[in-house]
């Protein structure tokens, strides 16, 4: 995962320089546009799930247990301490442990891609001649899941795809810059809801199931630019 991470560091390091030099006066009111970087870590990184050939649920995969966090929004904020903004962010697990056919967790290689979309509403908590704004933030969206050569030793690849229910709520601080740019130091509890799948085995047999939900702790650091 090294990789990724390093990507996701570097693509948010850029996405804040832009913003930097392209900042200029601007109203409150308004268009913005945001991009964040941070550090997320597994409330749980060993996901329980009941498949239709097992009789009670048990620990399916053990992910790595942290991930860097990048995305980027647009929203529009009201003025009036309200804001509103769909977001897209990014996650990446590398898999370590793997249910094999005799139902026991074995090494396992290969990564799970995390990919969030959903709409945000804030409400910043204004404070007079301060240049620091509390805020307190849920959202609700959805998830793709994509998993990328999964497998263990002498079983099928697994490149498969599901979609869950996200919810988050975040917290934090802004930091005023100028008028139209605000940084920001925040905490994100993301939730992922159940997850229904299903995967055709290497003798063709196919197996279903629904995996527990997850949450995610993670610590954030933003820009906000105001047009």
């Amino acid at each position: 995962m090294f990789n990724k991470k390093k990507s996701g560091i570097i693509t948010t390091a850029l996405a804040i320089g832009m913003f930097i030099v392209v900042a200029n006066g601007a109203k409150a009111e308004g268009v913005y546009v945001a991009a964040l970087g941070g550090y997320a870590t597994l409330n749980d990184a060993s996901i329980g799930a009941q498949r239709d050939d097992l009789s009670t649920s048990l620990d399916a995969i053990t992910l790595e247990d942290s991930s860097a966090l990048f995305g980027g929004s647009i929203g529009y904020n009201f003025d009036n301490g309200f804001r509103l903004e769909g977001e897209v962010t990014h996650q990446g697990y590398d898999v370590e442990k793997l249910l094999n056919a005799v139902k026991v967790l074995v090494t396992a290689s290969g990564d799970v891609d995390v990919f969030s979309a959903g709409i945000n509403a804030f409400y910043d908590i204004k404070l007079d001649d301060i240049p620091v704004t509390p805020y307190i933030g849920a959202g609700l969206g959805a998830v793709y899941l994509d998993a990328n050569d999964v497998k263990v030793a002498g079983r099928s690849t697994l490149n498969e795809g599901a979609v869950a229910p996200t919810a988050a709520f975040m917290l934090g601080l802004g930091f005023d810059l100028t008028d139209s740019i605000m940084l920001s130091a925040g905490y994100r509890l993301q939730g992922i809801g159940y997850i229904d799948g299903s995967n055709t085995r290497k003798n063709g047999s196919s197996v279903s199931g629904e995996a527990d939900a997850i949450l995610i702790h993670s610590g954030t650091v933003g820009i906000r630019y105001g047009f």
